[in-house]
């Protein structure tokens, strides 16, 4: 029996963590952008932090920050991290740090509605002697009219929508304290995700609810108030404790400066006064609902590379002993794929139908779980590759609900013009995204240390004219006469061309991506022994059409463009020919010319 225990299909990340949360608060999605931001940045000073001796980064940057501190090498970097990664979030407005004099205002083009106060490295001092370190956050809403100002962070603590810290220790751990609850993530470096280890459930006051020992760890000294003392305030609060000044709660104090410091006294408190959560309300406009599901998806495919780096270890290889409703035999490795992306997919609050190509049926996400997309995947590409380590892959394409009715199998029969959003996974060597959301084609690469995609191309576009073609030649015999002819001109071209090179994996998403980087033709045209062709249209040929038009490329069944067919079948196939615009020009003259001749 395989051993699945390694690999967990249903893990709550932080992403779907905050989107559950948002989901019963109605809220727009901005939320869950900025705190995967936020994430994104802690996770790359967790990379930094663990490199710091190698990478020389231990020691003085030569300068002191504004509350007198002198700042070293790693403050700097992490204050970078956050602010460009907060910038980028497009959920900011104002940004308050201890390593910065005034606030940070967000450009006007990248506002939200969110006011951040951090301190990006927090025990600082330590750093050179390896004791653990951390990072501070607060997150407050903008109640001011007007433009973003430094005012708009003199709020008490009272108003925090959001706060956590990060601790650098023996591993990296992630506090996050939501509007009723503090709860508990651990950094997993295989997937680079943030994996629930410690959810408040609300049974107890104490024990699971409280962070750290039920023994009151008292800090009293002069802190700061904004990016220090308030985050830590609201955590402990919510986990049942008290923060307080000696004096007041300190969530009570209205700040004067965004420096301003005070003492603090913080632990766990003998009596918690119950606190009401606040409702999200419903803002018109742009719900945040597709870069939830984007990013469910990406964790999903983060999720799938992990294991097929270490399918040989696990004893992920082989077959499952069953096969699709397509009659291809099932991996092992397929079967886990399908899972973790229904499962993610379906966390992700924004989907009401999946469609894979590992189940015969549409897949209805649970009612209190739906969302307005609807995404048809295959949850991995040349499969029968897995034991030989070819490359594989994952596509997806997402649609919108076009009906009213209830969802079902029906809401998938959209050509695929309708598509918003389509991408496919490679895993190579790397492992690669292409996507596209209707505005051209942008690759990203996943960095293991970071456990992100980071942007390595934008705008890609295919060459108007290749010198590969790809096709299994091992049909021949079946090829119609317009394909053999148009091969023989490949292979023996007119005098003074030359011929062109053949390349064939075996999986379309590496056959494909080699076409859209080089340039060229892939083919899979109908034969004798597939007349309706072999490649399913839904999860195969849309999703690849898309991304090869948006790259400035062609994708066609022969007789019409494939995003134009209308879809009869979830599980229909359909002749498959894609690439550069000259190339495919070519191949269609040669399909015209047999046509007139029959």
């Amino acid at each position: 029996m395989t051993d699945r225990s390694t690999f967990d299909t249903n893990v709550t990340t932080v992403t779907r963590f905050v989107m559950e949360g948002g989901r019963k608060a109605r809220g727009t999605g901005e939320l869950t952008q900025l705190l995967n931001s936020l994430c994104t940045a802690i996770k790359a000073i967790s990379t930094a932090v663990r490199k710091a001796g190698i990478a020389n980064l231990y020691g003085i940057a030569g300068s002191t920050n504004v509350t007198g501190d002198q700042v070293k090498k790693l403050d700097v970097l992490s204050n970078d991290m956050v602010i460009n990664m907060l910038r980028s979030s497009f959920s900011t407005c104002v940004i308050v740090s201890e390593e910065n004099k005034e606030a940070v205002i967000v450009e006007e083009d990248r506002q939200g509605k969110y006011v951040v106060c951090i301190d990006p490295l927090d025990g600082s001092s330590n750093i050179d002697c390896l004791v653990s370190i951390g990072t501070i956050f607060g997150i407050y809403k903008k109640v001011s009219p007007g433009a973003p100002c430094e005012k708009d962070a003199l709020q008490s603590g009272r108003n925090l929508v959001a706060a956590g810290y990060a601790l650098y220790g023996s591993a990296t751990m992630l506090v996050l304290a939501l509007e009723s609850s503090v709860n508990c993530f651990m950094l997993d470096p295989a997937i680079g995700e943030f994996i629930l280890v410690n959810k408040d459930d609300g049974s107890s006051p104490y024990g699971s609810r409280y962070v750290g020992s039920m023994v009151a760890d008292v800090h009293r000294t002069l802190l700061r108030l904004l990016y220090e003392c308030n985050p830590m305030a609201f955590i402990i609060e919510k986990a049942g404790g008290m923060a307080t000044t000696g004096k007041e709660a300190i969530l009570d104090i209205i700040p004067e400066n965004i420096h301003e410091r005070v003492p603090v006294v913080l632990g766990s408190s003998d009596d918690v006064e119950e606190y009401l959560a606040l409702k999200g309300r419903r803002v018109k406009g742009a719900t945040g609902e597709l870069t939830q599901l984007l990013n469910s998806t990406l964790t999903a495919i983060k999720a799938i590379s992990s294991a097929v780096r270490k399918a040989g270890l696990a004893h992920m290889y082989g077959i499952a002993g069953s096969v699709n409703v397509t009659g291809d035999e099932q991996k092992k490795l397929d079967v886990l794929s399908n899972s973790l992306v229904i499962n993610m997919l379906q966390s992700s609050y924004s989907t009401c139908v999946l469609v894979s190509e590992e189940n015969k049926e549409a897949i209805i996400t649970p009612k209190e779980k739906r969302g307005k997309y609807v995404v048809c995947f295959d949850p991995l590409d040349g499969s029968s590759n897995i034991d030989c380590l070819a490359s594989i892959g994952t596509i997806f394409a997402i649609y919108k609900k076009t009906s009213e009715d209830e969802p079902s199998e029906k809401d998938a029969l959209q050509p695929g013009r309708n598509i918003v959003a389509a991408g496919y996974a490679l895993y190579g060597s790397a492992t690669l995204v292409a996507l596209s959301t209707g505005q051209g084609v942008d690759c990203f690469m996943l960095d293991p240390a970071l456990g992100e995609f980071i942007l390595v191309e934008k705008d890609v576009k295919i060459k108007k004219k290749g010198k590969i073609y790809s096709l299994n030649e091992g049909y021949a015999k079946y090829f119609d006469p317009a394909v053999t002819e148009y091969l023989h001109k490949k292979k023996f071209p007119e005098e003074g061309t030359s011929p062109y090179g053949a390349r064939y994996v075996g999986s379309m998403v590496a056959d494909v991506h080699r076409t859209l980087v080089y340039g060229g033709i892939f083919l899979y045209p109908a034969n004798q022994k597939s007349p309706k062709g072999k490649l399913r249209l839904l999860y195969e040929c849309n999703p690849i059409a898309f991304i090869i038009e948006q790259a400035g490329g062609i994708a066609t069944t022969g007789t019409e463009a494939v995003l134009d067919v209308k879809p009869e079948s979830i599980h229909q196939r359909v002749p498959f020919v894609v690439g550069s615009p000259e190339d495919v020009q070519e191949y269609l003259a040669f399909v015209q010319k047999h046509q007139k001749s029959s």
